[in-house]
C-alpha cells in the first residue's frame, strides 16, 4: 500500500525553539537527569554529523545502542528521516549477532562505547570479510583507548575508525574526524571541534581560560547544546556566565582545534594531595594482553587519603595480580605515583545499557573493600 504525502495544511504548527525531547542522563557519576532538547539543538546535531560524515541513502546504520540513549535515538530515527538512510536497531547486544546483523543487511555505518568496539573486534578480528561492508565506525561515550582504534583499523583497513566527543547535553561536541587523512588523530584524540560547536579549556578552579595544551575543564556551548534540565534545580552551576555549559570532563586541546579527554572531574584520584586522572592509567592497560577490560576508581586510604583500585576482567585463559600490573606500567614509563595500589578481578563491570561503566557503583565496592580490610571511609 503507497500512502500519500500529508496535506502541509492540516500539519499542527511547532515552534522549532521548544522543548521536542526529554531524555535522562546514564546516571554514571550520580542520580539520571532530564535532559530538555529543542527541535533546533536536536536537528542541527543530526544534519552536522550526516555532513561530515557524508551519510546518505546508500548507507545502512547499524545500531545496537538502546533508543533511549541519545546516540541509538539519533542514529535509529533522526538520521533515517533527515538523510534517508537505513537503520538496523539491536535488541540485545552480543557480538555474533552483531556481525551476523552487519554481514547480512550489509551495514556500512556503525557505532557505540568502547564494549561494542572491543567485542566486534575479538570476534571478527579472524574473519574481516564479514563487516568488510562498514565504511565508518565512531567512538565514544565513555572512555576509548587510542590502542583499541589502531587495532580496529589495522584489522579491518575498509573501515575508518575514530573517537568522537559528546554528551545527552552536547551532542556530538566533537564530530571525530572525516577522512583518512585524519586517521592518526581519530586514535589520538577525541576528535575535531567544527564550529558552530565551542569548546574551551577552563581552571576548574577560576574559570580562567587555559592555553592550548594544558589540562582543565570541558566547557561547551554551541546549537546543540540542550535547553536545560528538567528539575531546575540541577541547571545550578553547571552553565557559566557566558552560557557555556559545564562537561563534568578534564581534557585538553591541541593541534589548534582538536580535544583530548583526559578524565572525568568526579573520577580523579587525589592521592597525597596530587590529582591523579584514571583514564592514564585505563588506556595503558588495555594494551596488556592479558586485560579484556578495566576500570580505575579512588579507594580510601590510610596513608595517602586515596589510592587507586583497578577493577580488571582477565581475557580467557590468561591470569593477573597486582605486581605484575606494576612491573607493566612501569615498563610504559608512567609515574610510579599513579600505579594502582588494590586489585580486583572481575568476571564483569557494572554498565548501563549504552555500554558506559558505572563508577559510582565500582567506588562503593572500593569503600566497602577498604572498610573490610579495617580502614577509614
Amino acid at each position: 500500500m503507497t500512502l500519500a504525502p500529508a496535506d502541509e495544511a492540516s500539519l499542527p504548527e511547532v515552534d522549532p525553539a521548544s522543548v521536542m525531547m526529554a531524555m535522562y542522563t546514564s546516571g554514571t557519576t550520580g542520580k539520571p537527569k532530564g535532559v530538555l532538547h529543542t527541535h533546533y539543538s536536536y536537528d542541527h546535531r543530526a544534519r552536522a554529523m550526516g555532513e561530515a560524515w557524508k551519510i546518505g541513502p546508500d548507507d545502512v546504520v547499524f545500531m545496537p545502542s538502546p533508543v533511549t540513549h541519545i546516540t541509538g535515538a539519533l542514529w535509529a530515527f533522526d538520521m533515517t528521516w533527515i538523510h534517508g538512510s537505513a537503520s538496523v536497531l539491536m535488541d540485545v547486544w552480543t557480538a555474533e549477532e552483531g556481525v551476523r546483523c552487519i554481514e547480512e543487511h550489509r551495514c556500512t555505518v556503525n557505532g557505540g562505547a568502547t564494549p561494542f568496539l572491543q567485542q566486534l573486534l575479538d570476534t571478527a578480528g579472524d574473519r574481516p570479510e564479514a563487516i568488510a561492508s562498514l565504511r565508518l565506525f565512531f567512538c565514544g561515550g565513555t572512555t576509548v583507548s587510542p590502542d583499541l582504534i589502531r587495532k580496529a583499523s589495522e584489522t579491518f583497513p575498509n573501515c575508518l575508525f575514530f573517537r568522537c566527543y559528546g554528551s545527552t547535553e552536547m551532542v556530538t561536541a566533537t564530530l571525530g574526524i572525516r577522512d583518512r587523512s585524519q586517521a592518526r588523530l581519530g586514535a589520538e584524540t577525541d576528535g575535531e571541534i567544527v564550529y558552530p560547536a565551542e569548546l574551551k579549556i577552563v581552571d576548574p578552579a577560576g574559570d580562567s581560560p587555559l592555553p592550548e595544551g594544558e589540562e582543565g575543564e570541558i566547557v561547551a556551548r554551541g546549537p546543540g547544546l540542550f535547553f536545560g534540565y528538567a528539575h531546575p534545580s540541577d541547571n545550578d552551576g553547571n552553565f557559566d556566565q557566558e552560557g557555556f555549559f559545564r562537561m563534568g570532563d578534564l581534557g585538553r586541546i591541541v593541534h589548534g582545534n582538536y580535544i583530548v579527554i583526559t578524565g572525568r572531574k568526579k573520577d580523579i584520584i587525589i592521592r597525597s594531595g596530587e590529582n591523579i586522572s584514571p583514564k592514564e592509567v585505563e588506556d595503558l592497560l588495555y594494551t596488556h594482553p592479558a586485560v579484556a577490560d578495566v576500570a580505575i576508581v579512588a579507594m580510601p586510604s590510610p596513608t595517602t587519603g586515596e589510592k587507586g583500585c583497578a577493577f580488571i576482567i582477565p581475557r580467557p585463559g590468561t591470569s593477573v595480580d597486582l605486581p605484575e600490573i606494576r612491573r607493566f606500567l612501569d615498563a610504559a614509563g608512567l609515574a610510579r605515583q599513579k600505579f594502582p595500589e588494590h586489585l580486583v578481578l572481575a568476571e564483569d563491570l557494572p554498565r548501563v545499557p549504552s555500554g558506559k561503566i558505572k563508577k559510582d557503583v565500582l567506588r562503593i565496592r572500593a569503600r566497602e573493600i577498604a572498610e573490610a580490610e579495617g580502614l577509614p571511609r
